[in-house]
């Protein structure tokens, strides 16, 4: 299954989670490091950031020194997404093949949601 891209046209054949801890940043690294390794075509490639708005920030800082980096050099396609609202809109804050920064946080974060249904005081 493929998509289309919003902005390119280009077909993703491939799309890694990218939630910025260990596993997914350890994973998009080997990723970048060697994709004929694992039969990845970087250009067909897309990572996508979901953003809690809660991501401590050093690691937001280490993402934005170590990781986006890579994608510039390799030119891979970041899209980081938030909600929209309360509603299950979805806002696209950033989508490049050349980040710069680890957008912060989006319209609606996981905290306002937890705030809102009382999941957390």
């Amino acid at each position: 299954m493929s998509a289309v891209s919003r902005t390119g046209g280009e077909d993703v054949e491939l799309v890694i989670n990218w939630g910025l801890g260990v596993d997914s940043t350890a994973y998009l690294v080997k990723m970048l490091e060697d994709p004929a390794a694992h039969g990845v075509d970087l250009a067909r490639t897309m990572v996508l950031h979901e953003l809690t708005g809660s991501e401590w920030p050093a690691t937001r800082a280490h993402a934005a020194q170590y990781v986006l980096p890579l994608l510039r050099e390799h030119q891979v396609r970041l899209v980081q997404v938030s909600r929209a609202s309360r509603s299950l809109e979805i806002a696209v804050m950033d989508d490049s093949r050349q980040p710069e920064r680890i957008v912060t946080r989006g319209p609606w974060a996981l905290e306002d949601e937890y705030e809102s249904n009382g999941t957390v005081p």
